[in-house]
Order: C-alpha cells, then structure tokens, then sequence
C-alpha cells in the first residue's frame, strides 16, 4: 500500500536492535511460475536492474550484491542500533525514472495500513517483539534481528 497497476513495491528494512547482526539476502526472481529466470542483470551505481520474462525489476539498497547462482546474493552487516532498507520493484513496464526513497515508501504505507488496520494496541505482546505485518505501530513488512538470530532472508 499504496498501490499501483503496474508495479509492485516490496519493502525490507533490516535493523540490528540489541547487537551486531549479519544478514543474507538472496533474490532469485522468477517469473512465469518459476519458469523465467532472471537475465540482463546489470549494476549501475548501486542499483541492480534486470528482467525475468515480460517482467522488469529494480533493486535498490543492495549495490553491494553479487550474482551467485540463478540470483544475487547481498550480504548486510549492522552493528547495534543500525538499519538496512531493501527496495525491490518488479513491474510490466520500465522504472520510473527516480529512484524509490525508502523512507518516504515506509511513511506511505504506515499512513496507508492506519487507515485500514485494526488498533492492536492492546495486544499482550509488547511492540518490540511484533514482526512482520502484524498489528501496531509502525506496521507492514520489517524484519528485526537480536543478537542470538542471524538467519539468511530470503526475498
């Protein structure tokens, strides 16, 4: 959310919250029900473009992934208290022509989901330990890492 026809908007954001964490990202787009694997891979100042059959992808955040295997593959260290956001865009027509400003993507869809969720603020798990699309601020799509847990993700 928001949303458009012709483009979808994957957001990840990846924070350390109480130690250093490293994380691994791996993208193996697929269009076609797994048929079309992704080709005309290119990185162009820190953004990766490329294509799986009629479809058209953008990676931001990720300048630093390398191809491995069929996809790329990014891997993110964060020391305590950092962020990472992750932006993929896949769409049937080309880019638009600036490039996604994560922060304001996160401000549209936390504003968006407000509009529609339900208040689960009083839910008995504390805000801290919500992940991943569940009711309460600052909702939507966020992956949080402690300390002990340092699992691959997998877009």
């Amino acid at each position: 959310m928001p949303a458009d026809p012709h483009r979808v908007v994957l957001l990840r954001r990846v924070e350390a919250l109480d130690g250093p964490a490293r994380v691994t990202a791996f993208l193996d787009l697929r269009a076609g029900f797994g048929r079309g694997r992704m080709h005309d891979l290119k990185q162009e100042d820190g953004v990766w473009t490329g294509r799986s059959g009629a479809l058209r992808f953008r990676w931001t955040g990720a300048g630093r992934a390398r191809p491995a295997g069929a996809g790329l593959t990014l891997a993110v260290e964060l020391a305590a208290g950092e962020k990472h956001d992750l932006v993929l865009e896949i769409s049937d027509q080309a880019p638009p022509g600036e490039l996604p400003d994560p922060g304001r993507l996160w401000a549209a869809t936390e504003a968006a989901w407000a509009q529609v969720a339900p208040d689960c603020s009083d839910l008995p798990v504390p805000p801290r330990r919500r992940f991943c699309g569940d009711c309460g601020a600052g909702g939507g799509s966020g992956v949080r890492l402690r300390r002990r847990w340092r699992p691959g993700i997998w877009l």
